[in-house]
C-alpha cells in the first residue's frame, strides 16, 4: 500500500490550528477590554484625583447633585464646580469593596492626601451608557486633612 500523501496531514493541522485562533480570538475579545469593575474603580478615583469643575457635568448623576447640595437646576451646577475647584485632590485613592449589580454599582473609596485625606467613602453609582456616574456619597468616616498621608 503506497505512503499517505503528506497534504491531507498538512491541511488537517492547519485546519486545527486555524480553528484554535479563531476559539482563541473569540476568548479574547470576550475577555478583553475594560470590565465594569474596572471602569467603575476609574469613576470612583477620578472624583477624588482631580479638582477639574467639568466633572460636575460628566461624573455625577443630578440626583446625585441634588443630595449633595440641597438644591436643583442650574444653581447645584454652578455650587459644585465651585466645590469642585477648592478642594485639593487626593495623591492617591484605594478603592475596594466594589459591587455590581446590572446598571448599578457600590465600591468604597479611601483617599491619601488633600481635602479628603483619610477619609472612607461609600459611592453608589450608576450606568449610563458606557459611563458610570456617582449617584450617592456616604461619608464612613470623616477626612483628615491635616493628617499626612500613611508612608507607602
Amino acid at each position: 500500500m503506497p505512503a499517505a500523501s503528506p497534504q491531507p496531514r498538512r491541511r488537517r493541522a492547519l485546519c486545527i490550528v486555524a480553528i484554535a485562533v479563531a476559539a482563541l480570538s473569540l476568548c479574547l475579545a470576550a475577555c478583553g477590554g475594560t470590565s465594569d469593575e474596572d471602569a467603575v474603580k476609574k469613576a470612583v478615583a477620578l472624583n477624588f484625583l482631580t479638582a477639574n469643575p467639568d466633572r460636575c457635568d460628566s461624573l455625577y448623576t443630578d440626583a446625585f447633585l441634588e443630595q449633595q447640595f440641597d438644591a436643583s437646576g442650574q444653581g447645584v451646577l454652578a455650587a459644585c464646580k465651585e466645590l469642585a475647584a477648592s478642594i485639593q485632590p487626593s495623591t492617591s485613592v484605594d478603592v475596594t469593596d466594589v459591587e455590581i449589580d446590572d446598571d448599578s454599582a457600590a465600591a468604597t473609596a479611601t483617599p491619601s492626601g488633600g481635602t479628603l485625606n483619610g477619609g472612607v467613602y461609600d459611592v453608589g453609582l450608576v450606568k449610563d451608557g458606557d459611563d458610570w456616574k456617582y449617584d450617592s456619597f456616604d461619608t464612613v468616616t470623616p477626612a483628615k486633612p491635616d493628617a499626612k498621608p500613611p508612608a507607602k
